[in-house]
Order: structure tokens, then C-alpha cells, then sequence
């Protein structure tokens, strides 16, 4: 019976983690609402409507953001390599942190070449949903040889 209960115990716990993890369903695209967001960096600005197109299953969690490249991010937290394509190609390393409140940190870790130097960008994004699962806000930090740079994007779901 001791050993029936600690079992029944155990499992209790694993379930309450388990749930505890569980992140809201982030799938949809997303439409960039630029009066909402804040300190854009003037690329981005410039661009017309500008959509973030997520897809999001028991695995990985993947994102496109406008004509930029998909990148998928493992729900596991493993690190994967991905290939990057634009003005500074090649191979980045993405991960992405759980947390208990709902929110998801994705990271961007480049190493490259750029005109015969070394560069390195990283990239931190933070999702948040709010209103209802209307609202999805990405909180963005980008750590360059041109220092750092943080902007907050406001996407409204479309579909």
C-alpha cells in the first residue's frame, strides 16, 4: 500500500509539471500592428504590412516572419541548427526556453563573416498572448558589433 501510494504521489507531481509547462497555442497569422509597436528598427518600419506566420505543434514551434526565413524551434529545448538566408547568410543555432507563466524565450545565436570579421548576433525573443489569444507580443532584443538594440513587436491574430 506505501508503495501504491508513493507511486500515485509521484505521478500527481509529474502531471502538476507537466501542466505547468503547457504552452497556449501560438499557431495563426499574426498581422503587425506598427502604431502599437515600439522603437521598430527603421528596415522594418519601412516595410508595407508586415505578417508573422507561426505553426505550432507537440514538437516545435515554427515561425516565419515576412519574407524572412522559417525557422523552427524545438518545444524539447534543444538546441538545432538552421540556415539563414538575406543580406548576412548561413548557419545560426535556435533553442527555445519554456516558462511557467506561459511565455516562450526564443534564441538566435549567429557566428559570422562579415567583410573579413568576426561578428556575432544573437537574437532573444520573448512571446507573450494576451487579450484572449488576440494578441501576441514579442519583445526583442538584438545583440550586434552595433551594440544593442530592443523593439517591441504587437501582432493581431488573423486566422
Amino acid at each position: 500500500m506505501k508503495k501504491f501510494l508513493t507511486a500515485c504521489g509521484l505521478l500527481c507531481a509529474i502531471a502538476l509539471v507537466a501542466m505547468a509547462a503547457t504552452l497556449p497555442n501560438f499557431a495563426g497569422t499574426w498581422a503587425l500592428d506598427k502604431e502599437k509597436t515600439k522603437d521598430m528598427p527603421p528596415q522594418m518600419a519601412a516595410m508595407g504590412d508586415v505578417q508573422l506566420v507561426i505553426t505550432q505543434d507537440d514538437k516545435k514551434i515554427t515561425e516565419k516572419l515576412g519574407t524572412g526565413d522559417e525557422i523552427a524551434f524545438n518545444l524539447d529545448g534543444s538546441k538545432s541548427k538552421v540556415q539563414l538566408t538575406g543580406r548576412m547568410p548561413g548557419e545560426a543555432t535556435v533553442y527555445l526556453e519554456k516558462k511557467d507563466d506561459g511565455k516562450v524565450i526564443l534564441h538566435t545565436e549567429r557566428e559570422l563573416n562579415f567583410q573579413g570579421n568576426a561578428v556575432s548576433i544573437k537574437v532573444t525573443e520573448v512571446w507573450e498572448m494576451t487579450d484572449g489569444g488576440k494578441t501576441l507580443t514579442s519583445k526583442r532584443t538584438v545583440e550586434s558589433p552595433r551594440g544593442t538594440q530592443d523593439f517591441t513587436m504587437v501582432f493581431t491574430k488573423k486566422s
